[in-house]
């Protein structure tokens, strides 16, 4: 049976404080497991520069 990828969609209001340990917390939690995941992070409006750490992640490969 071939791997299936888990689609984790978060929304995401004002946590720019906050996304790299989430990010980095379901990738520890699925490597642990032996999942492939991405991770659909969905700004809705945030007012600080959240969608600007969303972008950034993007950029670095980590399948978000």
């Amino acid at each position: 049976m071939g791997s299936r990828l888990i689609s984790i969609v978060v929304p995401v209001y004002n946590e720019v404080e906050s996304l790299d340990d989430l990010v980095a917390e379901i990738r520890d939690v699925a490597a642990r497991n032996a999942l492939e995941v991405e991770v659909v992070l969905v700004d809705d409006g945030s007012r600080d520069a959240s969608w600007e750490k969303i972008v950034s992640l993007a950029q670095e490969g980590q399948r978000v």
